[in-house]
């Protein structure tokens, strides 16, 4: 979707999301300042299947909205 900013290797959780901190840190993913260490989106998607993963991120910075799959 965006052109993410080279420099950044994190990305910040949209507002809304249904997504909890545990459940990111579960899936493999390090938190520093509410932000959370990645590779990149398509990784960020496989890690966490129980969702539905949205890039909503800008040139400034990476941002991704996470909605519970129903199952």
């Amino acid at each position: 979707m965006a052109t993410h900013n080279a420099a950044s290797q994190y990305f910040q959780v949209a507002l809304g999301s249904s997504i909890l901190p545990r459940e990111l840190y579960d899936a493999g993913f390090e938190m520093q300042n509410f932000k959370f260490l990645h590779t990149n989106f398509e990784d960020v998607k496989a890690r966490l299947r129980d969702f539905y993963v949205v890039d909503e991120s800008n040139h400034f910075q990476n941002i991704y909205r996470f909605e519970r799959l129903p199952f």
